[in-house]
């Protein structure tokens, strides 16, 4: 299964120090991977230069535009804190999962 979580600000700078090109994004996640990038290449055409290899947390980030076709592509919308619990259901805690992207990001 393919998830959206709702879209939401983009911070003022990302964390590479750059600026966002839209105003909102979203992640795109599953707990299959395989699954997570067919959808993505096949349904939205990104370029799997766009995953994000996050620990605990893999995924590809999405603006509004993106997210609506995805939806109507079959992912299913949840909220943000049930994402949550399903990477922390296959990753452990967020805390874990969250501190070990934090440090992959060097932030």
């Amino acid at each position: 299964m393919i998830y959206v979580d709702p879209l939401r600000p983009c911070p003022p700078v990302d964390p590479t120090g750059g600026r966002w090109r839209f105003k909102n994004y979203c992640h795109i996640w599953s707990a299959d991977l395989s699954e997570l990038h067919r959808f993505a290449q096949e349904k939205l055409s990104l370029k799997l230069e766009y995953f994000q290899d996050l620990p605990g947390f893999p995924h590809y980030d999405l603006t509004k535009t993106m997210r609506l076709r995805a939806v109507r592509a079959g992912a299913l919308e949840i909220g943000a804190r049930e994402m949550v619990e399903r990477a922390d259901a296959l990753h452990g805690s967020p805390d874990s999962w969250i501190k070990r992207s934090r440090q992959a990001r060097n932030y």
